[in-house]
C-alpha cells in the first residue's frame, strides 16, 4: 500500500491542500485517525484546525452507519434458507464483507477514541 500511496503523494497533497504528506508508523501528537477502508488509515494533523467535539459527533454517526451495515449483513446471512439457497461464492464474499466491516468498525472506534483524547 505504501508504494501506491507514495506514487500519489503529490496528487494527494495538492487535492488536500496539505503542506506535507508523510508515511510513518509513528503518529504525531495532534493527529486524527481517518479510516479510509479496512486496509488504509490516514492520520491528519488537525489540532488547532477543527472543532473536535463536532468531529466526534460526525464520526459517531459514521460508526452507526457501519454498525447498521453489519447488522443488515448478519440478518441476511442468518436467514433460514441462506445456506441452502445462496451460492457458496456469494456466501464467501458475504463473510469477507462482514469481516471487512468489523475491521472498519474497530478502526473507527480507535479514531473516535483518539479525537476524544484531544478534547481533554
Amino acid at each position: 500500500a505504501k508504494k501506491v500511496l507514495d506514487s500519489y503523494s503529490d496528487f494527494i497533497r495538492v487535492l488536500t491542500n496539505a503542506e506535507e504528506i508523510g508515511f510513518t508508523k509513528d503518529i504525531p501528537a495532534g493527529c486524527v485517525l481517518t479510516v479510509v477502508n479496512d486496509d488504509v488509515n490516514a492520520h491528519v494533523l488537525l489540532k488547532g484546525v477543527i472543532d473536535f467535539e463536532k468531529e466526534v459527533v460526525k464520526m459517531e454517526k459514521s460508526r452507526q452507519g457501519i454498525e447498521n451495515k453489519i447488522s443488515s449483513q448478519e440478518k441476511k446471512m442468518n436467514a433460514k434458507d441462506y445456506a441452502s439457497k445462496v451460492p457458496e461464492a456469494v456466501q464467501s464474499a458475504d463473510k469477507e464483507k462482514i469481516e471487512s466491516l468489523r475491521i472498519e468498525l474497530s478502526e473507527m472506534d480507535k479514531a473516535i477514541e483518539g479525537i476524544k483524547k484531544m478534547l481533554i
